[in-house]
């Protein structure tokens, strides 16, 4: 796809997902979607095909992907504009969330909340994940060693 300058203010970005098991497409599958911690929408997804949704500049969305028998995910897409970012490079991003199985004992293992924290790179002026999220979301663990 060409990149195309885009001015910041009054843009939505577009937003596609799919969730995966074993890395094939799934169905039935339900979104919600929240602005700010308020539910504000929610979608069935009946067939394999992405899922397109809209989300606008300078706010906190938060993806929860469910299906029964498979633990919840959820994506955290930050739209807030550095300071300095007059325009974008791209407002697009397409992400795939493999679901797991449900589990039956709580690990820390097999925690992954949020799957992924999308942000808008001020550099590189587009919306991407960003690779630093473990650090955004989870408490820091001090490792000790013997010596």
């Amino acid at each position: 796809m060409a990149s195309q300058e885009l001015p910041v203010s009054g843009d939505l970005f577009e937003i596609t997902g799919v969730a995966l098991i074993n890395d094939k497409r799934v169905s039935d599958y339900s979104v919600a979607v929240y602005l700010d911690g308020t539910k504000i929408d929610s979608i069935f997804a009946k067939s394999k095909r992405s899922i397109k949704f809209y989300v606008g500049l300078n706010k906190i969305y938060t993806f929860l992907y469910q299906k029964p028998g498979y633990t919840d995910k959820i994506i955290i897409v930050n739209t807030h504009v550095p300071e300095g970012l007059k325009t974008l490079a791209d407002n697009t991003f397409d992400f795939s969330v493999e679901l797991s199985g449900a589990l039956t004992v709580n690990t820390e293992e097999l925690e992954d909340y949020p799957v992924a924290v999308l942000l808008i790179d001020k550099e590189e002026e587009v919306l991407q994940a960003s690779a630093d999220y473990n650090k955004l979301t989870h408490k820091e663990i001090e490792i000790k060693t013997g010596k």
